[in-house]
């Protein structure tokens, strides 16, 4: 898979878990969060992780928090106007 454009990722193309992780929790793009999510009938099962970062969220696989892990995913959240 090739790599995202710098755009998405901060200034680089490393999505990887614990950078994107370290741009989040110093603040300078606004909001952070870091989920986990579960689904599946009857019984939950993981799903991928995510770590929300500004406008954008970055998707991983693993349960276990791989520091090197990359982002199988980005989602660009909509500009909400204020």
């Amino acid at each position: 898979m090739a790599d995202p454009p710098a755009e998405l990722c901060f200034g680089a193309s490393d999505t990887s878990y614990d950078r994107i992780w370290r741009i989040g929790k110093v603040g300078r793009e606004g909001y952070f969060s870091e989920q986990a999510y579960y689904g599946g009938e009857p019984e939950m099962r993981f799903l991928h992780k995510a770590i929300g970062v500004g406008r954008f969220e970055f998707y991983y696989r693993q349960l276990k928090i791989e520091p090197g892990e990359k982002a199988y995913a980005i989602q660009i959240r909509p500009l909400v106007s204020r």
